[in-house]
């Protein structure tokens, strides 16, 4: 018998090497490369892989403006990615 849990759905950023470096290189603004959901950008902060500072507010209606930073872990998953 084993112990993994069966679950549904395609693997999460953080299971899933490639994803987690193409959704770091978003986050990073290299070219070819499309930045992650907010949903996974919170996941990817949770991780600790990038930080999550508020931005300044410029006043109108919505959320409020947040600015993505990859944290040194962050970095060396992409700069050590093939």
């Amino acid at each position: 018998m084993t112990d993994t849990a069966k679950k549904r759905g395609p693997a999460s950023v953080l299971e899933d090497r490639t994803k987690l470096v193409a959704a770091l290189r978003g986050i990073r603004g290299m070219e070819g490369y499309v930045r992650p959901s907010r949903f996974v950008r919170l996941k990817l902060a949770e991780a600790g892989y990038i930080t999550i500072v508020p931005g300044e507010s410029d006043g109108t209606r919505g959320r409020p403006a947040y600015i993505t930073k990859l944290t040194p872990r962050g970095n060396a998953v992409v700069n050590f990615a093939k």
